[in-house]
């Protein structure tokens, strides 16, 4: 990558990356726009005169375990604090949670709605009588537009 010395526009974005950022990137003189958010990318982000002028930390998120400027994550291990491990963790917490709300909530309206039909017959004969009145008038609805476009299209 560091032999494309014109290159002035780099998206890697979302492409399941993994590893370090290679230093070749930092040799690239005209890099204007980078992205290299959401992949699985690690270590230290290489140090150059042009990756110094992209200051946007948005270029790499959605990386956990890269560290360096212009990201607020320091690379010396002993700096890496509890707190980012538990911020990490409570992350896949709430995702968790949030899927399992989700799913709860999701089975709860089912069985409301047809554990009311189950059980209440005259409520059960009123819905299947609506829907029944639905289709027949999607059914003429359908008819009367296609003896429409039949006269048009046979006169």
């Amino acid at each position: 990558m560091g032999s494309m010395k014109s290159l002035e526009s780099l998206d890697l974005h979302r492409n399941k990356l993994f590893g370090i950022i290679p230093q070749s990137l930092a040799n690239l003189n005209f890099l204007d726009t980078l992205n290299l958010s959401y992949n699985n990318l690690s270590g230290r982000i290489p140090t150059g005169d042009q990756l110094q002028t992209i200051l946007d930390s948005y270029v790499y998120i959605g990386n956990a375990y890269l560290c360096g400027f212009p990201l607020n994550k320091s690379c010396n291990p002993s700096e890496t604090s509890h707190n980012d491990i538990v911020e990490n963790n409570d992350k896949d917490l709430d995702e968790v949670l949030l899927y399992l709300i989700v799913v709860i909530g999701c089975g709860f309206g089912f069985w409301v709605f047809f554990g009311v039909l189950m059980f209440k017959r005259n409520w059960r004969c009123c819905f299947f009588q609506m829907v029944d009145n639905m289709f027949d008038r999607i059914y003429v609805f359908g008819d009367i537009i296609f003896c429409q476009i039949e006269e048009i299209i046979c006169v």
